[in-house]
């Protein structure tokens, strides 16, 4: 997997699509595939996932259809079970203890699925755009479009919480429970976006980038507190949040807003 997003490294910072992937991808991506097992195969997965969205997602996580989380994840090193201490095992919506088998829900585990399921989705997002450009299939585009759409609609209405599930806090945020989370969410979903972003409706666009990418980016989402972290916080926070915020500004096209 690793090895295809080497493929494109070597990309020009302003071209369409302007992250990671332009159309001389398309050539130079083709000769390698033709030439290297391992470039086919990683190809191979990243169109065998778009494929298999959203059926493979609904099947994993127990659901009867794809929708997302409703309420604003949780931290992840929560994902414990309170008697015996070991990770939880997620499998078709159940929560189980590897020790004893026991299924546990509630606050503060569900939650912590909610945040596996969103990072799934914007990592389902990042790999349709990709299929869509390396096949030029409208399908692929228009489960994306789906992704960023119903994004759209949640984003704002989610309240800022943190870790501890604490409203407004400088470290909270939306879709995730802390700001580093969050930026790792955007990053790959900022990528789908870019890779999509030419098919969609201008007025799609403008909703996406409006309630989510600029929103996310500048701290104007509905509250005074920017969207970076304490600077107390770990170096790897800052990187993510710096990473997320670059991206969602060159795949918004927003240098002038």
């Amino acid at each position: 997997m690793r090895m295809f997003y080497a493929l494109l490294l070597a990309v020009p910072a302003f071209c369409q699509p302007r992250l990671l992937f332009n159309s001389s991808d398309l050539d130079r991506i083709g000769k390698v595939t033709a030439t290297e097992p391992w470039a086919a195969n990683a190809v191979a997965g990243v169109l065998r996932r778009a494929d298999e969205w959203p059926a493979q997602h609904v099947r994993e996580y127990g659901l009867t259809e794809w929708a997302l989380p409703k309420e604003g994840a949780g931290w992840s090193h929560n994902y414990v079970c309170p008697d015996h201490g070991v990770r939880l095992t997620q499998k078709a919506g159940k929560n189980l203890c590897p020790i004893d088998g026991k299924d546990y829900h509630g606050w503060p585990v569900d939650y912590v699925v909610f945040m596996q399921r969103n990072n799934d989705t914007a990592r389902a997002a990042r790999d349709l755009g990709l299929a869509y450009r390396l096949t030029a299939k409208p399908e692929y585009a228009e489960k994306a479009r789906r992704i960023f759409k119903a994004y759209a609609d949640l984003y704002l209405t989610l309240p800022i919480h943190d870790n501890a599930n604490k409203l407004d806090t400088r470290s909270g945020a939306r879709v995730m429970s802390q700001t580093l989370s969050e930026a790792s969410w955007l990053v790959p979903l900022a990528f789908g976006y870019d890779l999509v972003r030419d098919a969609m409706p201008a007025a799609e666009r403008g909703r996406f980038e409006t309630k989510i990418t600029w929103a996310r980016a500048t701290g104007r989402a509905g509250t005074t507190r920017r969207c970076w972290p304490p600077a107390s916080s770990p170096k790897s926070a800052n990187w993510w949040t710096s990473l997320s915020t670059g991206r969602v500004g060159s795949s918004s096209r927003c240098a002038n807003r």
